[in-house]
């Protein structure tokens, strides 16, 4: 059986035109997984860093931009405003909304690391009515520790397999990376089970503390 990666990378060769399609999407729909394919790629000279620095972080600031942008147009929308008011006596939701206003720089970092938890973020960022100046602070120093983290734990790791594979060592270098693949949906599982756990923590404590304020208050 052919090398995937190498065939991924002479079609790019090929195909020049479909390269940021393949790499913007990518980084959209899974970021950690284009990242260490993309490095390979970079690696054995099928992608530039020129069009792996830019591509990348470029679509990811299109496509959750709009999907921050969608969700502070429609809070404004009329559904939005009967949308709110129905969800307004939940105060499950009131909670999460309040912790993200004021924890947006860390939720932005781990949502990162957490696919699809992160466009929920930003929806609700935007729903929440948050200044574009404070999303994109917060939205560019989370991609710049994420993006920055995972290239460099990216490349590490392409270089060393693609050593391998040119002193022929180990020849199949996509099962190392599938390896590798399986374990950062496994890690990015457990985190989302510890992050879920973590906030129903959080918010018993916050309840607790408001019973507790209103009972000396009394």
């Amino acid at each position: 059986m052919g090398n995937l990666l190498d065939g991924l990378g002479q079609l790019i060769i090929q195909y020049p035109s479909w390269k940021y399609l393949i790499l913007g999407g990518g980084m959209i729909l899974q970021g950690e997984i284009t990242i260490l394919i993309s490095a390979y790629l970079v690696v054995n000279g099928s992608l530039s860093w020129k069009e792996f620095l830019t591509v990348g972080p470029l679509a990811l600031l299109i496509a959750e931009s709009f999907i921050y942008a969608n969700g502070k147009i429609l809070r404004n929308t009329r559904f939005g405003w009967r949308l709110y008011r129905r969800i307004k006596p939940n105060r499950r939701l009131q909670f999460y909304l309040f912790y993200l206003k004021k924890n947006l720089i860390k939720l932005f970092i781990i949502s990162k690391f957490l696919p699809a938890t992160n466009l929920v973020l930003f929806f609700l960022t935007g729903w929440t009515k948050t200044k574009w100046s404070q999303f994109l602070k917060s939205y560019f120093l989370s991609l710049f520790v994420w993006f920055g983290g995972m290239t460099i734990i990216a490349y590490s790791l392409a270089s060393g397999l693609y050593l391998l594979k040119t002193e022929k060592v180990f020849a199949q270098v996509e099962l190392a990376i599938g390896a590798v693949l399986l374990l950062i949906i496994a890690a990015e599982f457990v985190a989302k089970r510890v992050l879920k756990k973590f906030m129903a923590i959080h918010e018993k404590a916050t309840t607790i503390g408001e019973i507790i304020e209103k009972e000396i208050g009394s």
